[in-house]
Parts: C-alpha cells; structure tokens; sequence
C-alpha cells in the first residue's frame, strides 16, 4: 500500500496545476437530469458506475453512449460481448425495439423498415466499437489515444471492469490494476476526454440497517481502491427487483431506476430517478419524488 499511497499523491500534484487553472467543461449526456443536476459529463474525469447484476448498469452505458455519439465521439469497449451481439442490442435501444422481435425471423415489412432507418441513424452516430481482447497494456492505450486524438473522441466506456484485465494479455495484481486505471485517468486529463467503468457489485443482504439491498462502496473496494482515482462514483439501484413496492417515503418503485452519486468517502450528493420506457428497451427521466414524509 506504501506504493499506491505515494503514487497517489504523486498523481494529485501532477493533476493540480491543471485543475486549479482550468474551468472544467462537459459534454452532454441526453439526460435532462444528468444534465442540469451533475452538469452532464465532465471531460478529463474519471466516473465509476457500479451496480448488481440486473440493476440496469448496462443498458444505461449502452443509452449515454448512443445519445453523446449524436454530437461527440463515443469509444465503446465491450468485455463480454461480441461486437454483432452488442449492435443488436444497441440497435434495440436506439430504434426503441425489442429484442425478441429482432430474434425471429423472417422480419415483416413494418420491422424491416423500422430496423433499416434504425441502422442508418446508428451510421451517423461518432460512434466507435472495438474489442480489445489479448491486446497488451502499451497496445491498449495507444489505441485509446489514437481515437480520442484522430477520431475526437469525448467518452470512452469499459462495460466491465473486472473481465477488463482478463481479456487483457498478462496477469494483473491488485497494485497493477491500480496503476491501469491510473494511467487511464492520466490519459483521460491529459487528452480532455472522460471515461467510464462499469463495475459489478454484490448484492447485500437486507439488514435493519440496509433493509433496501443498497450496494455500498466496500464492494467497489473489494480488490482495489479504484475509488480514490475516481473522480465520479454512481450506483444504479432497483427496489422492485427485490419485491420493494414502496419506499420509506412511499414513493412507488414499479420500474424505477434509481441513481445514486456519492463522493469517495461514500457520502451521498444525489440522486438521480430513471424508468423504463414502455418496451423496456431503455430508459426515462423520471420526475423528482417524495424525499421526506
């Protein structure tokens, strides 16, 4: 720890000057609450976006993708899926489709038109998706950089941390995961362009103290301190996944997504409300709730 804890401080003093001469700008996310409450995206930032699984964390980096892609560049990084598997799906949520109807076939001809127009907004898009598997560290970011400088891209998405390092030649300790998402956020302040990692949490179990299944950040901690180079940290959370009809306030939890931004410390500093749309292929802005009784 001795290591990281002065590679830390060494990484402050070399971001301070820039931070304190210069007046961060963003880049906008489609997402009216993202936008007005967080000020949209913040380039040259790191944002870690964490949640269990079937909590939504996917979809929404799939949707801030596609929605940045109309007016900045966009790398996607997809760890798990094929590049065919991800288009489809992206396909979906663009084109407000659902997935088991792109599945069968034949299409008929009101999908085969939906999907042809849906296809070529997609090619309008800045819109970049690369595999990465079995590539080396150096490999790695002289790819990042070359798109953000020949292709401006503004946000860059890794849509699973953890499988991140194993697609990745070599094997990588707790402190040379560290020093990765290190040069990476490096990377990102130096080339003005942000970047966010998805990262799989636990789900707890409901204690009196937690009785709504909220993941903390102990389980983002879990193998290395990523969140002290973050400069974002997000949670997305879903009480009806777990049969919460109500919450504490008796707020209705039917389809609600909520988003929850906290600082490194684990302090909480907002919340952000979200809902499927009527095909369930992405989501909407939902109203400010009820915060008090």
């Amino acid at each position: 720890m001795k290591t990281i804890n002065t590679l830390y401080h060494h990484l402050n003093k070399i971001l301070a000057p820039s931070v304190d001469g210069f007046v961060s700008s963003s880049i906008n996310t489609g997402f009216s609450n993202i936008d007005q409450q967080l000020n949209g995206l913040q380039l040259g930032e790191l944002y870690v976006l964490g949640g269990a699984a079937a909590m939504g964390t996917k979809t929404m980096a799939k949707e801030l993708a596609l929605r940045v892609a109309n007016h900045s560049g966009v790398l996607f990084l997809p760890q798990v899926e094929s590049l065919d598997e991800l288009t489809k799906k992206l396909l979906c949520i663009e084109g407000d489709i659902q997935s088991c109807s792109i599945e069968k076939q034949p299409w008929d001809a009101k999908l085969a038109s939906k999907v042809s127009k849906t296809m070529k907004a997609f090619k309008q898009k800045n819109f970049y998706l690369k595999n990465v598997w079995q590539y080396n560290e150096d490999d790695f970011f002289q790819l990042l950089e070359d798109y953000i400088t020949q292709s401006d891209v503004k946000l860059i998405i890794i849509d699973h941390e953890e499988r991140l390092f194993k697609n990745l030649k070599g094997s990588f300790s707790a402190e040379e995961k560290y020093l990765f998402v290190l040069k990476m956020k490096l990377l990102l302040n130096r080339l003005n362009c942000c970047g966010i990692i998805l990262r799989k949490l636990n789900a707890p179990e409901p204690t009196e103290e937690n009785p709504y299944q909220i993941p903390s950040l102990e389980d983002i901690q879990s193998e290395y301190d990523i969140t002290r180079l973050a400069n974002h940290l997000w949670i997305m959370h879903r009480l009806d996944y777990y049969g919460i009809e109500e919450d504490e306030v008796n707020n209705d939890t039917k389809n609600r997504i909520d988003l929850f931004v906290m600082d490194e410390d684990e302090g909480y500093l907002d919340n952000l409300y979200f809902q499927f749309n009527e095909r369930f292929t992405g989501f909407e802005v939902m109203e400010e709730l009820r915060k008090t009784k």
